[in-house]
């Protein structure tokens, strides 16, 4: 069950997810570290933006993922994006509940998230879809 394309394919794609995730949280933490002072906000919203970022970041690129996986023999645009459509409900409640954590205010509460801009959210999803060419690559 786990042979070699599995292991491999399985570090690349948790190769990518670190790297997108660390990579936006940075971008995002430097960048508004640079505009503080025309922000107006504290260091502390600041990190709590970035790492609500980088949780998002990872949730679009398991969103990915979960489509390149259907299948180890082909890739998703072999198979079709729509062949299954049963998985857009899981992408659609995933996606919820994601909202939720970013936006709910007990849930920014309870795990101190910042609410996102539409900017930070597309950056997020493009930095998940990466997984889709590179994954699909040997399929």
């Amino acid at each position: 069950m786990l042979n070699r394309f599995v292991v491999f394919r399985t570090f690349l794609a948790a190769t990518l997810m670190t790297a997108g995730a660390v990579g936006l949280f940075l971008w995002r933490y430097e960048l508004e570290m640079a505009a503080r002072a025309s922000s107006g906000l504290t260091e502390a919203q600041i990190v709590s933006e970035a790492q609500t970022m980088a949780v998002t970041t990872v949730i679009m690129f398991q969103v990915f993922y979960m489509l390149s996986c259907r299948s180890l023999n082909d890739s998703v645009f072999r198979i079709g994006l729509f062949s299954n459509k049963t998985v857009f409900i899981g992408i659609g409640a995933v996606l919820a509940l994601q909202a939720l954590f970013i936006y709910a205010p007990p849930m920014q509460a309870i795990f101190s998230t910042f609410p996102l801009t539409a900017q930070s959210l597309v950056f997020s999803a493009l930095a998940g879809a990466i997984i889709l060419p590179v994954i699909s690559w040997r399929s």
